[in-house]
């Protein structure tokens, strides 16, 4: 991430001040799991696919100011073609540098703005 934010320098990527990959065991299992310390960008809020009360699918924005509410059609249209748009710009085609791993539904992407304009940042500091 830190190379892709020095190569592109866009406002899409935050500042990452800390990260560490640990090892934890528990008897015969082991997990790696990559802690980290980064920039919040103010006024954001994750959003993640969820079901509803009918069984169907929906995106959810977590917002802890408002409240928790389903997206609109809409913003779910926007908030896939930011995420596109942000995966697109920091793709590297020289060497093939890109955003990756990343998930939609963890937190990744963090979302701002209201039900008349959304727009989305990357917030997942290389997990």
């Amino acid at each position: 991430m830190r190379l892709l934010k020095q190569r592109f320098n866009l406002e899409y990527l935050p500042k990452v001040y800390f990260k560490k990959r640990m090892q934890l065991a528990s008897g015969n299992r082991s997990e790696t799991i990559l802690m980290s310390l980064s920039e919040w960008f103010q006024g954001y809020h994750e959003w993640h696919l969820s079901i509803d009360n009918t069984d169907r699918q929906q995106a959810v924005i977590w917002d802890l100011e408002q409240g928790y509410r389903s997206a609109l059609k809409e913003e779910i249209r926007v908030i896939y073609r930011d995420a596109s748009k942000v995966l697109t710009l920091h793709y590297d085609i020289s060497d093939f540098h890109q955003i990756c791993p990343w998930h939609q539904a963890t937190g990744d992407f963090v979302v701002i703005g209201d039900r008349e304009d959304v727009s989305m940042a990357y917030h997942c500091p290389n997990i």
